[in-house]
């Protein structure tokens, strides 16, 4: 979920700043790209773009920053710094990385502010229901099952 919310801003500010560039020329061209990453799939649309818009750039650019995300942050991704932070079992301090550094810091925040209604540590939730990137079962988790995983959540817990 917050790797979504993440990836959606980034591409949110791509597009601002192209468009915003773009609407100060002569507007003729419009560019969609698709692609699939982190388990969905995505669609940028640039509208009004000048006729020498370099797209071939722009999708690159654009795979870029998916490429960075998907290595960094991506629970799909079983080397990505994420996921190797989710699965040690070590309570010892964790490096990370400076981005991660600043989204965890920042996922913190929004877990204080909205008291747990958004958790950065609602993973083993997720998955238990069959939205994560872990395989699932079909039917719906029992009382015990959906118990056990509430108990290895809380942000409070991250320091």
């Amino acid at each position: 979920m917050k790797v979504a919310i993440i990836m959606v801003t980034i591409m949110l500010l791509v597009i601002i700043l192209l468009v915003d560039w773009g609407g100060k020329h002569s507007k003729s061209q419009a560019l969609q790209i698709h692609g699939r990453t982190m388990g969905t799939s995505y669609t940028v649309k640039l509208l009004n773009l000048p006729n020498d818009w370099e797209a071939v750039k722009t999708r690159q650019a654009i795979a870029k920053i998916l490429d960075q995300l998907h290595t960094q942050m991506s629970t799909y991704n079983p080397n990505s710094e994420i996921s190797k932070f989710n699965t040690s079992q070590s309570t010892d301090w964790f490096p990370v990385s400076k981005d991660m550094c600043a989204i965890v810091a920042e996922s913190l925040r929004i877990s204080k502010l909205t008291d747990g209604a958004f958790d950065i540590t609602v993973g083993p939730l997720v998955n238990l229901w069959g939205f994560g990137a872990k395989d699932t079962h079909n039917e719906p988790p029992s009382k015990t099952t959906i118990e056990a995983a509430m108990r290895q959540i809380g942000y409070q817990y991250l320091q």
